[in-house]
């Protein structure tokens, strides 16, 4: 039986079960970081051209390059400005692509999905989007 009168033995038992505590809570801590630092962070803005007749969303302040990006309005797949490919196209780290949205499929209360290959970045509504410069 542990004598707990004695103020070493206390110490004895209890350091090693308070600092395993902080070891896991310290643990968890940097697991959660790196899930954060790995997840793909995009700014998503609208952008009016032409006195408001050509309207673009504008993908941009990437943290890690997007392989086979592609923007969809209300399910319709955006062809990106001056690439060779016309649906999906790679943007890397910190650069920027603006998709020209066709007036035919124009409505203020459209979804917008961002993906990256078949993983979906972000989901947002063209009226919720910041105007971009």
């Amino acid at each position: 039986m542990i004598d707990f009168s004695d103020p070493l033995t206390v110490l004895a038992v209890f350091v090693p079960i308070i600092g395993g505590i902080i070891a896991s809570v310290y643990y968890i801590d940097k697991i959660t970081q790196d899930r954060k630092d790995r997840q793909i962070k995009i700014h998503v803005e609208k952008v009016l051209e032409s006195d408001h007749r050509i309207r673009k969303i504008r993908v941009r302040y990437m943290n890690k390059p997007i392989e086979k990006c592609s923007v969809s309005f209300n399910g319709t797949p955006l062809i990106w400005d001056s690439t060779e490919a016309q649906f999906k196209f790679t943007i890397f780290e910190g650069g920027q692509r603006n998709a020209t949205i066709p007036d035919d499929i124009f409505t203020e209360d459209a979804e917008i999905v961002i993906k990256s290959d078949e993983k979906v970045l972000k989901r947002i509504n063209f009226k919720d989007l910041e105007l971009g410069r």
